[in-house]
């Protein structure tokens, strides 16, 4: 194949898991899964963002403007008076951050439920109904009810399902099962745009 553009490809950690991206705004790590051949799944954390700054109180107690990145920081402020003003009364919270965990062809294995412990947003795959888990089990795979268990013993907002057997021609039966034992479930589809914020928090 002759492609027009570079394609670089990047190895990953086949026995260790570890960070591997991190900036200001995310962080990347894999996690190893259980499944007939090594694989690993991915967990996207979003940094905590910094406080806004609450304009009308920062102007009416003359607060500097060079003070306004540790203020953002958390930091409190002490004024000319040696009195202690709160971050809490001069700032607004920013924006709740975002965690996704992406766990696709894996056995179900509860040494993954610490690694994706609350995270906003679990996918999982469920390959099969509930009524197919030894199969599940015999090809490195999960059933519906497998998936709403590590959803709930992990704590997670929200779980999404995929990676359906081609069995399913209605895949909301699949959804439906799941449902069951985990509410906040949503069914994986071509094209999918989440929003967080419209998410269980």
């Amino acid at each position: 194949t002759e492609l027009n553009y570079p394609l670089f490809f990047h190895s990953l950690p086949e026995e260790k898991e570890t960070v591997l991206l991190e900036n200001d705004i995310i962080s990347v790590k894999n996690i190893i899964l259980n499944h007939s051949i090594k694989c690993s799944g991915f967990v996207f954390s979003e940094k905590k963002s910094r406080r806004k700054i609450n304009k009308e109180m920062v102007e009416k107690l003359n607060i500097p403007y060079n003070k306004f990145e540790d203020i953002k920081d958390g930091a409190d402020w002490i004024n000319q008076h040696a009195q202690i003003i709160k971050n809490d009364d001069i700032t607004f919270p920013n924006n709740s951050s975002y965690t996704y965990a992406f766990c696709t062809d894996t056995r179900y294995d509860e040494k993954i439920i610490e690694k994706i412990k609350n995270v906003s947003l679990l996918y999982y795959e469920s390959t099969f109904k509930h009524e197919m888990k030894e199969r599940a089990n015999q090809t490195g795979h999960s059933t519906t009810l497998q998936a709403a268990k590590i959803a709930c013993k992990a704590k997670v907002k929200n779980l999404m399902i995929g990676h359906f057997s081609q069995r399913y021609k209605d895949t909301n039966e699949l959804l439906l099962e799941t449902e069951k034992e985990f509410k906040h479930t949503i069914l994986s589809e071509p094209g999918l745009i989440i929003d967080f914020k419209d998410l269980n928090s």
